[in-house]
């Protein structure tokens, strides 16, 4: 068995070594390929900081657009947002109105409740309060017995903010209360097609959505 190895390495040693590869190895520039600098460990804790580029969009929630079968009356809806709307930065009421009926001008202010924005809760010792996205302190109508639009000064620093973006709004539930949590009764709305226009309410809200914007990534290694 020794002799039969023999062979080989005797064969080998007798021939010599002669590399494939025409270029010898210590001709290779290896100062280059292994620099300190080629082989920086890379992660995303060294990288530059993320930046985020910002958008803006205006829902303008309407209760004559509401399903009458499901939600008949407009005190009480909810409608889809058709457009994708991800990465919620802020959610601020910027204007809006009720009709002026059933005397709702003798309530103290009215509740504007969210269920899909409950998530940052005001604070107060009232449950109808916490719950709530904003209060509402309405104008003087133009016109007595048709439309109030509410009072900016109380609601226009009303902005919600995310500190971890909210993921995305798919729909809004508009619940108007009065100051007890109650849904306030603007009339009754289910005498037919289309809804009695004396009866609806309108939301506009901006909303703006915070997008990744970054230099391009190094190549790093994972560790």
């Amino acid at each position: 068995m020794d002799d039969k190895l023999g062979q080989h390495y005797t064969r080998y040693s007798d021939q010599g070594y002669q590399p494939s590869n025409q270029n010898p190895f210590n001709s290779h520039d290896t100062n280059t390929v292994y620099s300190q600098q080629a082989n920086q460990q890379r992660s995303t804790t060294i990288e530059p900081e993320i930046k985020y580029s910002e958008y803006e969009y205006y829902i303008v929630v309407r209760s004559e657009d509401r399903d009458t079968t499901n939600y008949p009356q407009p005190q009480s809806y909810r409608v889809p947002i058709e457009h994708e709307i991800k990465n919620i930065h802020s959610i601020e009421l910027i204007e809006g109105y009720v009709p002026d009926q059933n005397n709702v001008t003798r309530e103290p202010y009215l509740v504007l409740d969210i269920p899909e924005l409950r998530d940052h809760p005001m604070i107060c010792t009232s449950r109808v309060i916490s719950n709530a996205f904003t209060i509402l302190q309405m104008s003087s109508p133009v016109t007595a017995g048709y439309f109030i639009w509410f009072d900016k000064r109380t609601h226009e620093n009303t902005v919600k903010y995310y500190r971890n973006s909210k993921a995305q709004l798919k729909h809004l539930t508009i619940n108007i209360r009065d100051h007890l949590g109650n849904l306030f009764n603007f009339g009754d709305d289910t005498a037919g097609s289309p809804p009695n226009k004396a009866l609806q309410n309108m939301f506009i809200f901006k909303v703006v959505v915070r997008e990744k914007s970054h230099d391009t990534l190094n190549y790093r290694n994972v560790y």
